[in-house]
């Protein structure tokens, strides 16, 4: 389900955690009981902490890719001439994190 709001330039499209995020909740213990069952005492533990690892990673690369392609036409006006992403500022880190899940 998608959620609309008012944006200073009209009428935007927005998103709740809730409805774009849910598939995802429960990837981190899907992840590490998946680890587990594939692997034994010889390298479980390489496993988990690879696992944890990349969520670390993902928690500081993601809130920093979506910052920088947050509101595009105000940030790289050369680039981004305006008219869709002008009307939908989030569109893009939202269609990379649906693309991603």
């Amino acid at each position: 389900h998608v959620r609309f709001y008012k944006h200073k330039n009209g009428p935007g499209l927005g998103n709740s955690n809730t409805s774009i995020n849910w598939p995802s909740n429960g990837a981190l213990g899907a992840c590490k009981a998946a680890i587990g069952d594939v692997s034994d005492n010889t390298n479980h533990a390489k496993g988990m902490t690879f696992v944890s690892a990349a969520w670390g990673v993902g928690l500081v690369i993601g809130p920093a890719l979506g910052g920088l392609l947050a509101e595009p036409v105000r940030q790289y006006p050369g680039v981004f001439p305006g008219g869709f992403l002008e009307t939908f500022p989030y569109f893009l880190p939202a269609a990379l994190s649906a693309a991603l899940l």
